[in-house]
């Protein structure tokens, strides 16, 4: 067969200071703490591998749901990692689709009309396995961290929302243990 040649530049990036991160409540916010468990700044505190810090919303607060957060500075994202709840891949409350959304200057209202859009994503299980069914190398998968390239942002943001529409148990509550963006600060 045919030999393609062809240069490819890699894409700058870092990763954003999660140093820089601070919840952003906002009244249309639907997330709401269960009992016991802490809010949004423990999915910037680097302890992606520890059961008891994470994000873990209030049971019975419904889908979609989303919560916002301010980056500290504006960015172009490139990629994001999200690292879900420890012993709870691919099933119960871990994150299947959701969206990534950026504003510069959010209403204080909380509505929508302020924000963009920059993806959905998918989590996907690489074994294809069904609900309940996991392989080894599915749940190492996980705990590395699932990887989601953000193609579609055209302008750099400073205030994000992560919007969940399913999750792998199709749970009415959401669970989260790490979130980690690289990008270029602007």
């Amino acid at each position: 067969s045919d030999t393609l040649v062809r240069t490819f530049l890699p894409i700058f990036e870092v990763m954003m200071e999660k140093s820089l991160f601070r919840t952003y409540n906002l009244p249309s916010d639907t997330y709401a703490a269960h009992t016991g468990f802490r809010s949004t700044e423990v999915l910037w505190d680097g302890a992606h591998r520890v059961a008891s810090t994470i994000l873990h919303t209030k049971p019975g607060s419904g889908i979609p749901q989303h919560f916002s957060f301010d980056m500290g500075v504006q960015a172009m994202l490139s990629r994001f990692v999200m690292h879900s709840r420890l012993d709870h891949e691919y099933r119960f409350n871990h994150p299947k689709v959701f969206e990534l959304w950026g504003s510069n200057e959010p209403n204080p209202d909380g509505s929508w009309d302020t924000w963009t859009q920059v993806g959905t994503f998918t989590s996907i299980k690489p074994s294809g396995l069904p609900l309940g069914e996991q392989t080894a190398d599915d749940i190492a998968y996980a705990r590395a961290g699932e990887e989601f390239d953000v193609e579609l942002q055209q302008v750099p943001y400073r205030y994000w929302r992560f919007r969940t529409l399913d999750t792998w148990g199709g749970n009415s509550d959401v669970a989260l243990g790490e979130l980690t963006f690289y990008g270029k600060v602007e």
